[in-house]
């Protein structure tokens, strides 16, 4: 009777919580709903995602992403579920903004509560982590960057549709009789997911490592459980080479980039990787303004802290090696060693660049005015120029991205290998240690695919998120039931005794680690949008607002097939790029996104746009106005005009 009496109280505590995690989302993602189109594809999935006929259904299903558009020109991607959402938001809102945003939102709110039913269910039942788990995903700051871009749901969809697979398959697993029928939609969601985004690729082996850690037991030799655990995952895995089979006859090829990259792309690209790690740790825009300051005070001050650094690590670095590395082994002291030298490196690459830096603007400025050096005057010539000024810079930047990231994982690591003996004591105690490796398997797959496809953005930390948060999650609470734990141990214990003595030792180490993942997770809560505003991605949506809006007023008075020249046309706004934390990948209206807008209210038009020069305003523009000049053989200029001045 008790237990039966139990049943209603636990349901009303978890709906609490489910209610409250529904308000956080909301409250965090709510002002969107405000916003006009965001991210520079919007509009262009909204016009190829039209649905007017079967044969349009069908040709979702048979074609590239926004096939006929500039976008295939330099990207190809197969996505017919994300195109088929857009289908249906266009249907019911057609170009109303609000239903775009509104819908991502409750995706994103959907996602959040699935995150907590996952965590409750890995951790047996524990409702506390479950609960703090989604919290932390729902607020943390780097999905700002995804969930605002109307053309960035594929990662809240794929996401969705993943964790419904998930769920399905560990209720499978654990019913006693492995009903069929929930195996069947776990793996239909699975479709769902993969032809949402292909990083849902990741989940078969997600369930291999699953199996290898939860199925069998200790005793069972590794080779049985790897040959059982595939004969587990064996039906996703065949539908993951039935659709990347059919993905491939469809894009003629494995997709991605059509572009040819050169080297200097190819190097960044594997160097941005190592952003991957840092945004989970979000705002890592400091190490920019840390190391590059834009004022003429913050960069001396910056050059006097590397130079110190330099100065120290140089006569002292042999000391600190051996504080760090004491009590090693041989490959541990090899690691302090290269993460020694990395660092040392790191900071003379920092230096070099900021000394550096002023001359070759010098350089560049003066050879684009025949003024530098004869060779460099000569390649720089006619066509060339901007192109050899860009690889200067592109080599330069990387120069900084490259060792920024080098600093900051060599003093983690350092700091990792001198707290190692209470890092393990800490994992040793948790009730949670093959899930934590699971979780970080997780982290690790998505990883491992942009490294190989030289594909990482800051947007797609979307997916990724969720074991990080469940790990902050997991380390905060254990760390907390373990501290108090041990405090009452402490007092039922003599004094002085060995046994009292190393309680006190375990208790501060548990403490220590409740207090560092304490401050971490409140410096990503401070920097979340449930705390700050980011207001660049409602700022590039009232820029495109404006701009189209004004554009539709002139469009009747143009002959039907004008080629719209647009210059002076916003791209960006530089000042936000100085705030820490700020949206990182926020886009602007682009050549064929402007094209579908024209399509979606004049469908019968065949005009074209080019885009030939951009303005970076300060601040964002209150009003644009068009100046409209109709030349020879149907080709128009439109320049914008905005708070009284062409641009700054």
């Amino acid at each position: 009777m008790n237990k039966r009496v139990g049943y209603p109280r636990q349901f009303f505590i978890t709906g609490l919580m489910i209610l409250s995690i529904v308000l956080v989302a909301f409250l965090t993602y709510g002002d969107i709903l405000g916003y006009f189109f965001t991210a520079y594809d919007s509009l262009t999935l909204i016009d190829t995602s039209r649905v007017q006929s079967f044969r349009d259904v069908v040709r979702i299903f048979t074609e590239p992403l926004m096939n006929g558009t500039e976008f295939v020109k330099k990207t190809i991607y197969y996505r017919p579920i994300t195109t088929l959402s857009y289908s249906l938001d266009y249907f019911i809102w057609k170009l109303n903004p609000f239903g775009y945003h509104l819908t991502d939102l409750i995706l994103h709110i959907l996602v959040s509560v699935l995150v907590f039913f996952l965590i409750r269910f890995l951790t047996n039942g524990n409702r506390i982590i479950a609960w703090l788990g989604a919290i932390i995903f729902t607020t943390h700051p780097i999905l700002v960057e995804s969930v605002p871009a109307t053309a960035r749901r594929q990662d809240i969809l794929t996401t969705f549709f993943l964790l419904f697979s998930l769920l399905l398959f560990l209720k499978h697993r654990t019913i006693l009789s492995h009903k069929k029928g929930i195996l069947v939609l776990s793996i239909i969601f699975y479709i769902l997911a993969l032809g949402t985004k292909e990083i849902a690729v990741i989940l078969p082996f997600l369930f291999f490592v699953y199996f290898m850690l939860f199925t069998f037991s200790d005793e069972e030799s590794f080779r049985r459980k790897i040959v059982n655990s595939t004969k587990g995952c064996l039906p996703y895995f065949i539908v993951t080479l039935i659709v990347l089979t059919w993905r491939t006859y469809i894009l003629q090829g494995m997709g991605g980039y059509v572009d040819k990259l050169s080297i200097f792309i190819v190097v960044e690209s594997y160097f941005t990787d190592l952003l991957y790690p840092v945004d989970y740790f979000y705002p890592a825009g400091f190490l920019r303004t840390l190391f590059n300051p834009s004022n003429t005070v913050g960069q001396i001050c910056s050059l006097i802290v590397l130079l110190s650094l330099f100065v120290f690590l140089l006569f002292y670095g042999r000391v600190l090696f051996r504080i760090v590395c004491r009590n090693c082994g041989r490959m541990t002291r090899a690691l302090g060693v290269i993460l020694g030298t990395l660092l040392l490196l790191s900071i003379i690459g920092i230096l070099f660049y900021h000394l550096v830096t002023p001359y070759i603007d010098r350089l560049i400025e003066h050879t684009r005015y025949g003024e530098g050096p004869r060779f460099l005057t000569e390649i720089m010539e006619g066509k060339h120029a901007m192109f050899v000024g860009r690889y200067f810079y592109k080599a330069r930047d990387v120069i900084f991205v490259v060792c920024s990231r080098l600093l900051f994982f060599s003093v983690i690591c350092f700091i990792g290998i001198y707290q190692r003996n209470k890092i393990k004591k800490f994992f040793i105690h948790s009730v949670n240690r093959k899930l934590m490796f699971l979780l970080l398997t997780w982290i690790l797959l998505p990883f491992i695919i942009y490294v190989l496809t030289l594909n990482f953005s800051h947007r797609s930390m979307y997916i990724s998120i969720i074991p990080f948060s469940a790990i902050l999650s997991i380390m905060l609470v254990e760390s907390f039931q373990l501290t108090v734990q041990r405090i009452k141990m402490i007092g039922s214990h003599n004094v002085d005794t060995p046994r009292h003595l190393s309680l006190i030792k375990s208790t501060g180490i548990s403490l220590k680690m409740f207090i560092i993942i304490a401050i971490l997770l409140f410096s990503l809560i401070a920097s979340s949008p449930l705390i700050r505003t980011y207001g660049e991605w409602e700022d590039s949506g009232n820029v495109s607002s404006m701009f189209l809006y004004n554009l539709l007023g002139i469009v009747p008075k143009l002959p039907n097939n004008a080629v719209i020249h647009i210059y002076n046309l916003p791209g960006s706004i530089p000042s936000y790029k100085t705030k820490i934390p700020h949206a990182r990948t926020v886009t602007y209206l682009r050549d064929y996104s402007i094209k579908s807008w024209l399509d979606l209210n004049y469908p019968d038009n065949n005009m074209k746009v080019v885009i030939h020069k951009s303005s970076y305003p300060a601040v964002c523009p209150s009003n644009l106005n068009l100046e409209v000049r109709i030349e020879k053989e149907n080709n128009v200029v439109v320049i914008v005009r905005f708070n009284g001045r062409d641009s700054t």
